[in-house]
């Protein structure tokens, strides 16, 4: 691939979004008596220009980090930013720290909700009742090694009963502030808030409604993938812009575009009014993100739907106002952030820091195998019982197996041998949602031939984890509950060496102490991998997703 020269930024971790900027002010009302007007917070919004990006979805056979370095090669350049979809319970962000690797800015559209919609999910933000959830977000946003956009609950204008409408506004205005708040306080100053209404709801002076407050947002952004509408580029887009540059504030546009039936030529022309109309009349425009992709609801919004329009959306691509790279600190804000502790302290950045290498592997130091069941089937597993079924309940995507129990009460699993043969260090890495369990379940399995089975990951009825050693016939208890009918990301990393053998085990991101530890796994290399429940008799409904298995 031919890539466009960018300029690469080498992140600290320190004065990012409002986060940083609260922490600033904080630190300047500490050092002097008299009061002090606190300087402008920067983003990592260039100083002049467009960042260039996507949110590129996966085709078949490709993984997410395939699916960007594919669009690169399309459009012969480097994307600034790229998207990856969060439901609320996700906790999985090697994907973001392979982005800021590569010296881009990655953006996380959080849902306020897993999957099912929630119109009261905002008034139970606000009152505290996911505080722990939003806590292990934070932390695990901060330990990422670089800035990161957050565009938290995107379209909350939507209707009720619409996926993304959580509440009034008077109650999303309230939940994210609170969500602000917290991830404040645990100093996850990296993350910079995107609040990005429907754009065509600033015509009607609905979306401005949602607005937390200049001290609780740092982009503004506007949203617009329409389907079987055939709006210019400026009519989708003109109020917002107009009102967005009222706020001094980096403004941010996300748009995707169908072909028009009967015009060949139209998308390519909507690509071509698109960059002209940004470069001559959108000088605060700071980024814009394509939606590459084919909508869940239907509506092809691939950017290469056809040669030319595929031409057009290349050509806006290698045009200088889109060359810009993250991090010249063109955003500001002239609000007051509001107060903070006084003696907060701003974590240590390094004076020695190198570059970040170029395109790590996106876990562990080889990746043997990983699925995340685009293409639509199961065609590298071995079913038993057919018991699991591709539909569209996911933690991204459109795809994801769904397993359900039999009314025979057969076990119902899928496995998959290990690439290139048996191995005694191993890390597993799966997404997984309990839709319904009456009994106990196994959800993944390590088989060792021909020993059987030295470890299996299981859950109980309530949904705590468990991990039963079958060399020692032992079962520990991880001793608190995950919650059903949300998104879990697992992880857990074993090597084989007799009585010596260690196992570490993580669930949405935080280490299971009571799981982990060393213990006696036999001398039996890991041969395959079994997903799903491997036990006859039980009652289950579970949801597995984005299977990565990598050598540490």
């Amino acid at each position: 691939m031919t890539c466009t020269t960018v300029r690469r930024r080498r992140w600290t971790r320190w004065g990012t979004g409002a986060l940083g900027s609260m922490i600033s002010f904080a630190m300047l009302t500490a050092l002097v008596t008299a009061p002090a007007a606190s300087s402008a917070p920067t983003t990592s919004a260039p100083a002049s220009g467009v960042m260039w990006g996507a949110y590129a979805n996966a085709k078949s056979g490709q993984s997410i980090f395939d699916a960007v370095t594919s669009l690169e090669g399309k459009v012969g350049r480097e994307i600034a930013i790229a998207n990856k979809y969060h439901p609320f319970t996700d906790r999985s962000y090697k994907f973001e720290q392979w982005q800021i690797d590569r010296g881009q800015l990655p953006m996380i559209s959080w849902r306020g909700t897993d999957t099912t919609p929630d119109g009261n999910r905002a008034a139970k933000i606000a009152a505290g009742q996911y505080d722990d959830v939003i806590k292990a977000a934070a932390d695990g946003l901060k330990a990422l090694s670089g800035p990161v956009l957050v565009r938290f609950n995107w379209e909350m204008d939507q209707s009720p009963g619409d996926r993304e409408y959580i509440g009034t506004p008077t109650e999303f205005i309230q939940a994210w502030r609170h969500i602000h708040d917290i991830f404040a306080a645990r100093g996850a100053n990296n993350v910079e808030w995107v609040w990005a209404p429907r754009a065509g709801s600033f015509k009607k002076d609905f979306g401005q409604q949602f607005y937390p407050g200049d001290a609780y947002v740092d982009w503004i952004g506007g949203s617009a993938v329409p389907v079987n509408n055939y709006a210019s580029f400026d009519e989708l887009f003109r109020t917002f812009y107009d009102w967005g540059v009222t706020k001094n504030k980096p403004l941010l546009i996300w748009t995707g575009m169908q072909e028009k039936p009967g015009d060949p030529s139209w998308k390519a022309t909507w690509f071509d009014q698109a960059r002209t109309t940004i470069v001559n009349t959108m000088p605060r425009l700071r980024a814009f993100v394509y939606y590459h992709a084919l909508a869940p609801k239907g509506g092809d919004f691939w950017a290469d739907t056809s040669a030319q329009a595929l031409s057009s959306f290349r050509q806006m691509g290698q045009n200088a106002t889109f060359s810009a790279m993250p991090g010249s600190g063109g955003g500001s804000s002239t609000s007051t952030p509001p107060p903070t502790s006084s003696t907060s302290t701003p974590p240590p950045t390094s004076s020695t820091s190198t570059p970040p290498p170029t395109d790590p592997p996106p876990v562990g130091g080889n990746v043997l195998f990983s699925d995340d069941f685009e293409d639509g089937d199961l065609a590298d597993w071995v079913q038993a019982n057919a018991g699991l079924t591709m539909q569209n309940d996911v933690s991204h995507g459109r795809w994801a197996p769904r397993q359900t129990s039999n009314n025979a009460g057969d076990n119902t699993f899928a496995t998959r041998t290990i690439p290139g043969g048996a191995r005694f260090d191993l890390v597993v890495e799966f997404d997984y949602k309990v839709v319904s369990a009456s009994t106990a379940v196994s959800l993944a399995k390590l088989i060792a031939p021909p020993s059987g089975t030295p470890l299996c990951l299981n859950m109980k009825r309530d949904g705590t984890l468990g991990l039963w050693n079958g060399l020692t016939r032992t079962t520990a208890d991880a001793g608190a509950a995950l919650v059903k009918g949300d998104w879990h990301h697992i992880k857990f990393q074993v090597t084989v060496n007799g009585d010596a053998s260690d196992v570490k085990v993580w669930a949405d991101a935080n280490l299971m102490g009571a799981l982990s530890g060393t213990t006696s796994l036999g001398t039996s290399p890991i041969g395959a991998l079994q997903l799903g429940n491997g036990t006859s008799g039980r009652t289950y409904d579970i949801v597995f997703d984005d299977v990565v298995v990598s050598a540490p």
